[in-house]
This record gives structure tokens, C-alpha cells and sequence, in this order.
């Protein structure tokens, strides 16, 4: 039985939640969680109560420990998702995340629980993520040729996995951010590219004033302020099949990300060089923080 405790988040999409449920059944988990979010209106509710149905129906091994937690008030993407990783690591030391759209590779698993163990005790090392999006987008690679993967600075959250000790640093108020952006000495130490202090500073902030839902860009700030690293393998481990018309993020810029594919991955050398790849760091933030994909996705 595959041993690392798996947590799925999911909420309204019983179609895209089987898909990932089937992927997870084959690694044949020891333990795995449960957690869905309260519905939001009526119309909601519906919904959210099949997908729970399709949970509950769907049968794991008889030696499989399940765990659930489905809320009855909503608390929202940010709050839910929060709650949920919060819920997951006051029972366990260390775990992959994942939510109802991001389906792995089943070497992603593995990926995951090997870094889990060989960086356990390094606490640069905050964020094991699945995703590469510039191999994908771009055909471009910069890991180290003898190592299988490579080291950024933002965190990759569509199939990720870290530790209770990394997670416990997460600072969802983030009291240390008004100093950082008003000054442009301190974002360079933070954001050390053009792309990148273009680009993550503003989305940060819109998180502090509330203007914006999201969960991980807090995450991504938690890792900067610790001068923390992510993980990303030299080839994409997960694909996001939720970008449709009943996404969360339904937006015409989010096509770029629905074609992308997935390879069986091993580890063959790990990497002993603890920095953040600039070249790639810039070139996903250029993504980003392109014109038309920023006003689309933010309204800017």
C-alpha cells in the first residue's frame, strides 16, 4: 500500500473528482482525506451533495483508512482550502494535496513521497510540487542536466505535497507585507526578476485587501518571507482538467493550461543545489503577468 497520507479537496464537480479519485485507487492509498466545503446557495447544494455521493459510493481498499470532513456553512475558496490543509496536518506529519481537477500521473505519487523523505529534515525545502508549466508551455527546461529536478521560488499547488512543520509557518495574515511593498529594496529581495516583481507583489497585495480569494498566493508569500523552495520536476506530473465552463476560473485566458499532459517520472538524482532557478522563475512569471492573460484572469 502506497504509505503518504493523501488529502483531497474538493466541492461541486463530481465528474472531474472521479477522474482523480480513479487515479488515486490505483496506487492503492493506506490513508486518505476528505474535505468538502459547505454549499453556497441552494442551487449549490445539489451539486455539492452528489459529489459527497460520489465519495462516499466509491470504495478504496478494505485496509484503506478514509477520513472526511464536509462542512455545513460555506467558508469560501480562500477559508476552505486553509481549513482543509489545517484539518489534514493536525493528524499527520507530512502529505500530498490534492484538489478535484488536478489529475496526477501515477509517478507523481512516488515523486512526492521520495522528496517527502529525502528532504524531510531541510527546512529550505517548503513545497514539493507536480506541475511545470514553462516544459509544457514553452518546451524549455533549465534543471541541472545530472539532476531530476529543479528548485523556484513560487510554490506549484495543482498536485504538491509538504510537511506539518513547513504548513505551520503558513501566515495567512501576512503581517509582514505592507513593510515589503512600499519598498522596492525589500521586493528585490523577494522577487529578484523583472517578471517576477511585476507580477506577484500586485497579487499578493490584492490578497491582503481582500480583493482577491485566493489561498495561494499567501502560500507563496509564507515561502518568500522563509526564503523557502519548491520542487519542480524537469517533466509535468499533473494536469488540470477543470478549465471549462464551470470552472471556478472559467476565463478564456486559463486555455492555454487544458492541453497539457503528463509523463511517468523518476527520480534518478536528487538535486543538492538549494537555489532558485532565476531563468525559469522569470520566464513563469512572464507568463503570468502578460498582458492579456493578467487582465483577463484579474480585471487589471
Amino acid at each position: 500500500m502506497f504509505d503518504v497520507p493523501i488529502l483531497i479537496i474538493f466541492y461541486n464537480r463530481s465528474s472531474t473528482l472521479v477522474k482523480v479519485l480513479q487515479k488515486v485507487k490505483k496506487i492503492n492509498p493506506k490513508k486518505i482525506y476528505f474535505f468538502c466545503d459547505g454549499p453556497k446557495n441552494d442551487k449549490d447544494s445539489q451539486l455539492v451533495d452528489s459529489a459527497r455521493k460520489s465519495v462516499d459510493k466509491f470504495f478504496f481498499s478494505k485496509n484503506c483508512t478514509v477520513k472526511k470532513k464536509y462542512l455545513i456553512q460555506n467558508k469560501g475558496l480562500r477559508n476552505g482550502v486553509i481549513s482543509a490543509i489545517d484539518w489534514f496536518f493536525s493528524q499527520e506529519e507530512k502529505g500530498i494535496i490534492l484538489e478535484d481537477d488536478c489529475v496526477p500521473n501515477e509517478s507523481f505519487f512516488t515523486y512526492c513521497k521520495e522528496n517527502l523523505l529525502y528532504h524531510k529534515n531541510n527546512m529550505k525545502v517548503m513545497n514539493i510540487g507536480g506541475l511545470n508549466l514553462v516544459e509544457q508551455l514553452y518546451e524549455k527546461n533549465f534543471y541541472p542536466k545530472s539532476y531530476s529536478y529543479f528548485f523556484t521560488k513560487s510554490p506549484m499547488i495543482w498536485g504538491w505535497a509538504t510537511w506539518k512543520n513547513r504548513w505551520e509557518k503558513f501566515d495567512k495574515s501576512m503581517k509582514g507585507w505592507n513593510s515589503i511593498y512600499k519598498s522596492k529594496k525589500k521586493r528585490l529581495i523577494y522577487f529578484s526578476d523583472h517578471y517576477s516583481n511585476k507580477f506577484y507583489p500586485d497579487r499578493i497585495q490584492s490578497v491582503k485587501e481582500g480583493k482577491d480569494s485566493s489561498w495561494a498566493y499567501t502560500w507563496d508569500y509564507t515561502l518568500r518571507i522563509n526564503h523557502g523552495l519548491n520542487i519542480t520536476p524537469k517533466k509535468n506530473l499533473v494536469k488540470n482538467i477543470g478549465i471549462n465552463n464551470k470552472s471556478t476560473h472559467n476565463n478564456p485566458a486559463y486555455e492555454i493550461f487544458s492541453n497539457l499532459k503528463t509523463n511517468n517520472f523518476n527520480i534518478k538524482k536528487h538535486n543538492s543545489i538549494f537555489l532558485s532557478n532565476i531563468k525559469h522563475d522569470a520566464l513563469l512569471a512572464k507568463l503570468f503577468s502578460r498582458k492579456t492573460f493578467s487582465q483577463q484572469v484579474y480585471h487589471i
